[in-house]
């Protein structure tokens, strides 16, 4: 699916494959489908949450990203809000306001890997 430049959405949009924004998105953008992927073009603005596993953007976003796949930041991308992934590739030159968030990697279980080992008597 493509929302072309000029255009302007208003309102939830939830899909099952592959959805390319060249236009302007004011509202959430799902998908439940594990293969659904979302591209956000140079042009493209998104102002709402996303919950699509895969996301690559080149754009702008106002608003959380969730992203159970992968998600790609190029060079271009603009994002203000948090960013929760399973894998991440950001380029240089690329704006982000906001949190990174591994979802994969439990706090706990992280901290069980880098603590020390007590030592024993």
């Amino acid at each position: 699916t493509l929302i072309e430049v000029g255009t302007l959405i208003k309102g939830e949009i939830i899909f099952d494959n592959e959805l390319f924004v060249m236009g302007e998105v004011e509202g959430d953008l799902n998908s439940d489908s594990d293969l659904a992927r979302l591209i956000v073009s140079k042009t493209g603005k998104v102002q709402g949450e996303i919950r699509v596993p895969n996301v690559v953007v080149n754009g702008t976003i106002l608003g959380n990203v969730f992203a159970s796949g992968n998600l790609e930041i190029t060079g271009t991308a603009r994002i203000f809000g948090d960013l929760h992934y399973s894998t991440i590739e950001i380029q240089g030159g690329s704006l982000i306001t906001g949190r990174l968030v591994a979802e994969h990697i439990r706090p706990d279980s992280a901290e069980k890997e880098i603590a020390p080992e007590e030592s024993r008597g």
